[in-house]
């Protein structure tokens, strides 16, 4: 499991963040892995009713020139957080992200909030810069706002007018499976009739 926007060896915090607010973690799919798993983990069970989920959006289109989220890839449905503590975990999804692609980990929980674990903005990579005053705390994520739905899930098209987070983001668990395909080409040395020479070789 990995945790997008995390940089460092930092420990996770938690926070109970707001319903009704939707929260977006920005990635890169450096290989073209294929996403088996989503989660993240309750520390602390919410008041009566609560619940939340979290997805993947993919970013808006290339050539935009928008570092924002867009379409909606992915939805782990509705997580009771009311009753019980621990890890939250969908499983089984089976999607392949796109070498070099942007995505986003999405987080929204409604009714009421639980305590889930967290990355601690000394722990985030500031992928989003830093605001127009040159501040001291890093732009890590997007937050708006957005009313929770048990049966529309996440929005379809992420929200427009999102400010960027400088505070604590959720901690989105992503689990990975390697495909077949080669992912990577290396010139190696390789035996060849005159002698050893550079020859490109599928890895």
């Amino acid at each position: 499991w990995y945790v997008p926007g995390v940089c460092n060896s930092t420990v996770l915090t938690t926070s109970a963040f707001t319903v009704n607010v939707l929260r977006a973690v920005p990635f890169v799919a450096e290989t073209p892995y294929i996403l088996d798993g989503i989660g993240f983990n309750v520390t602390t069970v919410s008041g009566a009713n609560g619940k939340a989920r979290v997805g993947i959006y993919e970013a808006s289109p290339s050539g935009s020139g928008l570092f924002y989220p867009r379409t909606r890839l992915y939805d782990g449905g509705e997580q009771n957080v009311a009753s019980a503590i621990g890890a939250k975990t969908p499983t089984g999804i089976g999607i392949e992200l796109t070498m070099g692609a942007l995505y986003f980990a999405a987080y929204i929980c409604g009714t009421a909030a639980p305590t889930i674990r967290a990355i601690p903005v000394s722990g985030e990579i500031p992928s989003l810069g830093f605001g127009a005053t040159l501040p001291a705390a890093p732009q890590v994520g997007y937050t708006v706002a957005s009313t929770y739905s048990s049966t529309a899930g996440l929005p379809a098209i992420f929200p427009s007018g999102a400010t960027a987070l400088t505070t604590p983001t959720p901690a989105i668990f992503l689990r990975y499976l390697a495909v077949s395909t080669s992912t990577r080409h290396y010139a190696v040395y390789s035996p060849a009739r005159q002698g050893f020479r550079f020859v490109r070789s599928r890895i």
